[in-house]
């Protein structure tokens, strides 16, 4: 039997940015003391504690973007800003933005920015402060003069471009004329069915990193058989979680997708998944199972797990977070039922939603006929990580009475997440006793952490931890490891006492 649910496809990220006024704010880990620019707080947290703005770099509190009154000195000039509010028929009632007049100054005690929020270092003239008012600021930081000077030598540089654009158009308008429409260069086609098929890692010869970051690399590749090189970004799916930035990989992907058609973009040439559907895929082509089973989390708008919906529910009064501070991959305690019992709860970014393209099996997962389809957590207030009970144990499924019908003695369990659904099928099926095998190549999981606790707990529980090579011959019985002689011995045990 297989277990196989999947949550996320095609990841590629690009950086999300919160646009307030002018300000381009982006989530920022901060190496030390920072206090918010707009509420005048610290800033507290692990990881990305705060947003900064890639502009001015001034450092704010998540909480607190939406309520910046003040425009980024880079963003427009004082101009530009006017206009498109007359234009837009609104009135500013009041400016904000009222000039300093900075001056050296020497600071007696710690003494932090008002604008990025960072300690000023030194034992004399660390800082600016202005004349006028209490603020301070570090030597270096943006004025507003400075930045409406730059800001007019970027856009002069920004119509020279798009003057370079007019003429590269026309240019191209002159060189391949309407009626010589068979000369003119045809645009990529990113459609790998029709090129030729399928692509993986193994098509391609790498040669070297271009680039790389804390998500990931973009490494140069020669595609296999051809002259070809393409530029090949390699992210880390873990991060990509963690930063909720799936919404965001998709729209990078549509962009660079949509750029196929332009004759100066770079292109989409194609995107995949690795590792984790090639061995599916063939554990099905090599194998024949009494039964095939497939567990998809089918949650509604409103479920339990999803971190955008935290403020909808009660917290338990022993829960250490507030609804504002909670982060994905917290762990929060509700008060669901609001009586008093404490519901822990593990938070994730919105998956799996009910009749959406994230719900659906991957579109390369071969499907065997006459499967089993497994619909798991539905119930808006409780999660279901295993395809045989809830995380609570109130609740199971008819799949344990289905295989008990079937006479199954043997679970094969693969898929994502390794160390959350699969984790919690493989310890459900050694619990309702059956002899579990679980695929370690064909799962992949978000902690490398759990996911050793996952191996170490199956084989401390008379489970195996197999490779995808080794399923035909436990399959077909021409392997019978002595830990699972000894779990049918056990279970044997317990059905004779129970007699």
């Amino acid at each position: 039997m297989i277990d196989f649910t999947i949550h996320f496809i095609y990841l590629f990220s690009i950086t999300f940015q919160l646009q307030v006024n002018g300000h381009k704010f982006m989530a920022t880990f901060l190496r030390q003391p920072t206090f918010c620019s707009h509420c005048r707080e610290f800033i507290w947290g692990i990881g990305k504690q705060g947003y900064q703005c890639q502009v001015c770099t001034c450092v704010i509190h998540k909480r607190c973007h939406q309520s910046v009154v003040t425009r980024c000195p880079g963003s427009k000039n004082a101009e530009a800003i006017v206009t498109e509010e007359q234009a837009g028929g609104g009135q500013q009632r009041f400016n904000v933005n009222v000039p300093h007049r900075f001056s050296v100054h020497s600071y007696k005690r710690f003494t932090f920015c008002d604008h990025c929020g960072s300690l000023l270092y030194g034992l004399i003239r660390q800082g600016l402060q202005c004349e006028a008012s209490s603020s301070v600021s570090v030597q270096g930081s943006i004025s507003e003069t400075d930045e409406l000077g730059r800001m007019k030598d970027e856009d002069e540089e920004l119509r020279l471009r798009l003057e370079a654009q007019r003429i590269m158009d026309q240019h191209m308008k002159d060189r391949y004329p309407e009626e010589d429409q068979e000369s003119k260069p045809k645009a990529l086609d990113t459609n790998l069915d029709a090129v030729m098929g399928k692509l993986g890692l193994d098509d391609f010869n790498f040669i070297k990193v271009l680039g790389k970051g804390s998500f990931g690399k973009v490494m140069l590749a020669e595609l296999k058989g051809t002259d070809e090189v393409y530029a090949v970004k390699v992210l880390k799916k873990d991060v990509i979680l963690q930063d909720d930035d799936v919404e965001c990989t998709m729209t990078e992907r549509r962009i660079l997708d949509m750029a196929a058609h332009h004759p100066f973009l770079t292109a989409l040439h194609s995107c995949f998944q690795t590792e984790v559907i090639p061995p599916v895929n063939r554990i099905l082509e090599e194998n024949r199972f009494d039964v095939v089973v497939y567990s998809l989390d089918w949650h509604p708008e409103n479920h339990v797990s999803f971190i955008d919906n935290v403020h909808m529910r009660s917290l338990h009064s022993s829960c250490k977070l507030m609804c504002e501070e909670t982060q994905v991959y917290d762990t929060v305690i509700f008060d669901v039922n609001n009586d008093g019992t404490p519901m822990e709860q593990k938070l994730w970014p919105r998956h799996c939603v009910q009749n959406t393209w994230g719900a659906e099996l991957h579109e390369d997962l071969k499907v065997a006929e006459d499967a089993i389809l497994v619909y798991k957590g539905t119930d808006p207030d409780t999660d279901s990580y295993s395809v045989f009970w809830d995380n609570n144990k109130k609740f199971h499924t008819t799949l344990n009475e289905e295989l008990q019908k079937r006479g199954v003695t043997d679970v094969f369990v693969c898929g994502v997440a390794y160390d959350v659904c699969v984790a919690a099928t493989t310890k459900h099926a050694i619990e309702e006793g059956y002899r579990t095998i679980l695929i370690d190549d064909g799962c992949r999981g978000v902690s490398e952490e759990d996911i050793a606790a996952t191996r170490e707990h199956t084989i401390a529980n008379q489970g195996l931890v197999v490779h995808s090579s080794q399923v035909k011959n436990l399959a077909t019985g021409r392997d019978r490891p002595p830990a699972l002689a000894y779990k049918l011995a056990l279970e044997l045990s317990k059905k004779t006492k129970k007699k």
